[in-house]
């Protein structure tokens, strides 16, 4: 269960925006708010009451304290001067992995955690063929997120085929895993959710996931979809499978990389 209390003074440095993560208008900490400091997240008072089967009264907050600060990161090997872990125990991983930023050497490989082509900072084994980025290495065993109903804590896990249950995407790669109701969530939704608004490479504006909304997907066409990202400016949205849909994938059947595209300026047509 995340906790969240009812305060008239928010620290500005413990969240990411001051938006309502329901409404995504702000919250005028003045008048109170409910928030939780785990996963940064704030309500209007209005709208964290709005739907009474979505929340219950906590008498201890205490009740059900878990560690969220244990790393993925088991051991810390060497360091440069710049106090950068340069060799590190992963626990999803039997090696040690040693820190690169030589893109250009690996660049038809992708990360184990998120499957996303490699990029800026990672890690790669000298024993075997896997990779992390460090930001994917750095990710917590334990996490609170807003928007899982179970309202439990999510264990990271990987090298478990799963079907995420936000985007309906199938993968062994790292996921966050239920142990109440067993569901997975992938790491692309996970970051895609984080409370506030979010950038996509085929719209020039911010998007926000509204929980409420149903509409109709402008990426697949599917309609009457509940829970959308959409744009404040203009009525753009996308469901959450178009969303973290994937920027580039490697085509098995001849190696190459394709980019996802939300323009039609080929010529393929007229030549195939």
């Amino acid at each position: 269960m995340i906790i969240v209390s009812f305060t008239h003074f928010l620290y500005e440095e413990d969240f990411r925006t001051y938006d309502c993560i329901i409404c995504h208008e702000e919250v005028n900490v003045g008048h109170g708010s409910y928030s939780c400091s785990r996963c940064s997240v704030i309500f209007h008072v209005n709208c964290a009451m709005k739907d009474k089967s979505s929340y219950s009264i906590v008498e201890n907050e205490d009740e059900e304290s878990v560690d969220i600060s244990v790393n993925s990161i088991t051991n810390f090997l060497e360091w440069n001067d710049a106090d950068e872990d340069t060799v590190i125990q992963h626990f999803k991983h039997i090696h040690h992995l040693m820190l690169s930023d030589k893109v250009s050497a690996y660049e038809n490989k992708c990360c184990d955690g998120c499957l996303l082509p490699i990029s800026a900072s990672f890690y790669y084994c000298l024993q075997c063929d896997f990779f992390l980025h460090k930001v994917c290495a750095e990710l917590l065993k334990i996490k609170h997120v807003w928007h899982h109903r179970c309202q439990k804590p999510l264990l990271l896990t990987s090298g478990e085929v799963f079907r995420c249950v936000k985007c309906d995407f199938g993968s062994d790669a790292f996921s966050y895993k239920c142990e109440e109701c067993g569901r997975y969530t992938c790491l692309r939704c996970v970051l895609a959710l984080i409370p506030g608004a979010q950038t996509c490479l085929g719209h020039k504006h911010p998007l926000r996931f509204y929980t409420d909304h149903t509409g109709q997907c402008d990426a697949c066409g599917d309609d009457d979809i509940k829970g959308l990202f959409r744009c404040k400016e203009c009525n753009f949205s996308l469901d959450h499978k178009c969303f973290s849909l994937f920027v580039t994938m490697e085509n098995k059947c001849d190696g190459h990389l394709l980019s996802l595209t939300y323009h039609d300026n080929n010529s393929y047509s007229e030549s195939h």
